[in-house]
Order: C-alpha cells, then sequence, then structure tokens
C-alpha cells in the first residue's frame, strides 16, 4: 500500500546518505528497520515510524557551527545547553527541515523534534523512535539488547528504560543532562513535567 510518506521517505533517506557517514547511515537504516518492526507489532502505521527513523540523524554530522546556522535560519529559540553543545541541535534542524520542505508535522514532527531528549507527552511514534534509536541491531551493549527484546512486548516500559538509560549515560559520563529528559523522567513517574519559579 502507498501511503503519504512513502515518496519523502525514500527522498529523505537518499539526502541522509549523502549527508551522513557511512556508519551513520547504518543506524539510520537500522533504527528504520526497528521501528517499522515495532509499528506493526504494536499496530502503529509504519510510514510515519520510518519517516521519523530515516530523518532523525540525517544532520547529525553537519559541522557545530552549520547546526547553529541551520538552527537560526529556521527560528529555533536555542537554549544555553544546545549553545554550549550543538550537536543537541541536529533533532530540531531535522525536524524543521521537514516541516519546511515537505510540510510534515503531527507525530513524525514531534517524534524527530525531541528524539535527543524526550518530552512530557511524547507520542507512540516518539517513543519508538528514541526506543529504536538505542537499541537498533548495530547497538552492540547488553542494554539494547534488553531494551529491544522488552520493546516487542510492552513499549511503555521500555521508553521509561530508555528515558532511565539516558539520564545513566549523561551522571556517568559527566555529560550535560537535558532538562526535557528530566520533564518526561517526572512524568513517566507520575510527578510534575514542569517546576516553574
Amino acid at each position: 500500500m502507498i501511503t503519504e510518506y512513502d515518496t519523502v521517505t525514500r527522498e529523505v533517506r537518499a539526502k541522509a546518505k549523502s549527508m551522513c557517514s557511512p556508519e551513520r547511515f547504518e543506524h539510520i537504516l537500522g533504527v528504520e528497520r526497528l521501528a517499522k518492526r515495532l509499528s506493526s507489532i504494536h499496530g502503529i502505521d509504519s510510514s510515519g515510524v520510518g519517516l521519523a527513523a530515516v530523518s532523525h540523524d540525517m544532520f547529525r554530522d553537519q559541522a557545530e557551527d552549520e547546526l547553529m546556522r541551520l538552527a537560526i535560519s529556521f527560528g529555533i529559540d536555542m537554549t544555553e545547553i544546545e549553545r554550549v553543545a550543538p550537536v543537541l541541535l541536529h533533532g530540531k534542524v531535522a525536524a524543521l527541515y521537514l516541516k519546511e520542505e515537505y510540510g510534515v508535522d503531527g507525530d513524525v514532527f514531534q517524534a524527530v523534534y525531541w528524539h535527543v531528549s524526550g518530552i512530557p507527552g511524547m507520542s507512540t511514534t516518539g517513543k519508538i523512535l528514541m526506543i529504536s534509536d538505542v537499541a537498533e541491531e548495530g547497538r552492540d551493549f547488553s542494554e539494547a539488547l534488553h531494551i529491544r527484546e522488552t520493546a516487542e512486548v510492552d513499549l511503555e516500559k521500555t521508553f521509561v528504560d530508555v528515558i532511565r538509560l539516558k539520564i545513566t549515560w549523561a551522571v556517568e559520563s559527566d555529560s550535560l543532562l537535558l532538562p526535557e529528559t528530566v520533564w518526561t523522567w517526572n512524568e513517566l513517574h507520575g510527578g510534575a513535567s514542569h517546576v516553574f519559579n
């Protein structure tokens, strides 16, 4: 069955191949395979999930100054964390590229835009993308295998595991921790997603 996203997905996959290192592109294809498998298992439309997968890292190999330039041109209100580590902008840039070039919005836009951090209220498409990004078959650490297995059975529990893993990685590697990841963790545990002064 031809769906509304099929042509866009083919074009974006080709563009991603031209923009990414061979290793990155293999990762993208692995994410696409796992995301489509999970969407089939859980009864989600695979066409939107597939587009999110092929586009999520298409700008990941761009230089930091290029990511900053693109973010400015798309009108992204960068956080201080993103200014310090512009690589964190690659998902937002990819989502806005999809919107500007192809009119993509809704769940696919949100999934790509927030795949680096997660966000409270993440759609099922977004959860599948984040799970697949961490656990595609090219990822050979033990947590990835566990996540691949549990995602087939319980998507919600696996998404909690992915957010936990992102937080653990950040803490153990002494890296920046995005506030949206913390807000997502809090929401998943029944707490407030934001703290306001």
